[in-house]
Order: structure tokens, then C-alpha cells, then sequence
């Protein structure tokens, strides 16, 4: 990939050779060691080159809103998104905080670079969270009044489940 500050697309296939880059000012972000994400830095422009916001959507590790950069959506629980400061925290930093410490470690997060608006109505992008299900309580972690997605196994009367206990296998699969 190259960037230049000439008129160029910012990220383009680059096939030209080393002194034709050099004489016309271009840079792959691995001759500068850099990853793409900071491209801003080589092209000449300033301010937050390419990075995306993420309109109304809170981080619920730091609190920060908008979500600015890689927003990352858990797959498995009705409304928990993070930032990319604090995916990395969860992963590799120091034991997690606040709403992090509680969130489960094993869930599966999405991540979702741009805003597209068609992204936005995915089933596993909307906030789930007012999709309360009253009365019903889930059959494999016994969560009373489950939130998010519903599923019900279609062999055994009574089996409800959550979206996480059916994406971790809770009941039997062959259902």
C-alpha cells in the first residue's frame, strides 16, 4: 500500500519500484514501519486522517462516546460495545475494570471499522438490549427475563435460551 501527499488515493495498490516511490514521495507503511491506521502521519495532512466515528454508540469500558476509530460489538450479549483502547486493555492489559471486569472473556466481539448505515441493522449490530423477554427465564444459565435474541429449541418443550447459552452450545446442538 502506498500514501502520498500528491493527488492519489490514500491507500492504492502500489506496484511501482523503490526509487519511484522515493522520487515522487510516495511510502509503503512498511518502509516506515507504520500500520495503515496511521497513515495521516506520511500523507502530509493533518488532523484525523481516515478514522471513523461511530455516532451515538458509548464504549462501555471507558464511557467514551462517540466511539472514535475501531468500534468493537460483542456478538453474544444485547448492547456491550468498546473501543479500540479498551479491546486491548480487556485482552492484554492488566485485569479488567468497571463494566469490563463483568463482562465474560470468552465472548466473541465483531469489529466493525466503518458506519456504513446498512451495518447499523444487522441483527447482531442493533442494540438488543430493549427486546426484554418478561416471564421467560433462559434454561442454560437460568438469566430471569432474558434480553436480546430469544431462542427456543424446537424438540423440547420449555427450552429457552439466551444468546449466549446458545451460541456456547448450552443445549443439545443437534436440536
Amino acid at each position: 500500500y502506498a500514501m502520498s501527499s500528491q493527488s492519489r488515493p490514500p491507500f492504492a495498490f502500489d506496484f511501482t519500484n523503490s526509487s519511484e516511490k522515493k522520487e515522487k514521495g510516495w511510502a509503503t507503511a512498511t518502509d516506515r514501519g507504520l500500520c495503515l491506521g496511521m497513515a495521516h502521519q506520511i500523507s502530509g495532512q493533518s488532523g484525523s486522517f481516515g478514522v471513523t466515528t461511530h455516532g451515538d454508540v458509548t464504549c462501555d469500558g471507558c464511557q467514551a462516546c462517540p466511539i472514535v476509530g475501531i468500534r468493537y460489538r460483542c456478538s453474544m450479549c444485547p448492547n456491550f460495545d468498546l473501543c479500540e483502547k479498551c479491546i486491548d486493555r480487556k485482552e492484554r492489559g492488566p485485569p479488567p475494570f468497571g463494566s469490563l471486569a463483568s463482562h465474560d472473556r470468552k465472548h466473541l466481539f465483531l469489529r466493525i471499522a466503518e458506519t456504513d448505515p446498512a451495518i447499523a441493522y444487522y441483527p447482531v449490530v442493533v442494540n438488543r438490549s430493549s427486546a426484554v423477554h418478561h416471564g421467560v427465564t433462559c434454561s442454560g444459565c437460568g438469566t430471569p427475563d432474558m434480553r436480546g435474541f430469544r431462542y427456543r429449541c424446537q424438540e423440547c418443550p420449555g427450552v429457552d435460551l439466551c444468546e449466549f447459552c446458545e451460541a456456547t452450545g448450552a443445549h443439545d446442538p443437534s436440536h
